[in-house]
């Protein structure tokens, strides 16, 4: 059996009075949180983040806020010449809208261009309608736009990652849940399954009318 020396002790100690420490500490905090509630103090909730498509049009020249105003979005920002992350985006789009069948009929499902130069109207009129007929195209001025993207962190923060190596606008590659009030609900990622997100949205996707 080891035998512990004088400066072995000390160390000991010192790690179970650490240790105790940590645990009076955690349990303090519990006990505090519970006390709260019972006080009727909510817990501390995260910033709101709400999207922003005031300066924004649909394809044939609509205010965004008379398409969009008082129904939930699913959002996806990207621009028609993009190569594969937006096919594969408004195809994963369409796949669920046809796996929601008529489930949530308050959902409206938006492609935000990042590229007006290039993507006129007809242009994204004529890219959305290729993946769903149900896809709203907006489009608006460059800053107006990448405003837009940015509030939903849409955007890479780093300029020098502004550009793909194709020369397009970079952005996040995934959708965006908005309540009425276009308050971000959620995320889906690209790898997402079909079933989970069209689970998810029948959860989250309340009637409004």
């Amino acid at each position: 059996m080891r035998v512990l020396h004088s400066a072995d002790k000390k160390g000991s100690r010192r790690r179970q009075g650490a240790v105790t420490r940590f645990v009076l500490f955690a349990a303090l905090a519990v006990a505090g949180a519970v006390v709260a509630l019972r006080l009727g103090y909510a817990p501390v909730a995260a910033p709101t983040v709400t999207a922003d498509f005031t300066a924004l049009t649909d394809t044939g020249g609509a205010p965004a806020a008379s398409r969009l105003g008082g129904h939930y979005t699913l959002v996806a920002y990207g621009y028609t010449s993009c190569p594969e992350a937006c096919p594969a985006t408004l195809t994963k789009l369409h796949v669920v809208l046809t796996a929601l069948k008529s489930d949530v009929p308050d959902l409206v499902p938006v492609f935000v261009t990042l590229d007006p130069e290039h993507d006129t109207p007809e242009v994204l009129a004529a890219y959305v309608q290729h993946f769903d007929p149900r896809i709203v195209g907006l489009t608006g001025s460059r800053a107006a736009l990448e405003a837009s993207a940015a509030r939903l962190s849409a955007l890479p923060q780093d300029p020098s990652n502004a550009r793909t190596p194709d020369g397009g606008p970079n952005h996040a590659v995934r959708l965006y849940l908005l309540g009425p009030d276009h308050a971000l609900l959620h995320t889906y990622e690209l790898g997402d399954a079909t079933s989970l997100i069209a689970n998810d949205l029948r959860r989250r996707v309340t009637p409004t009318g």
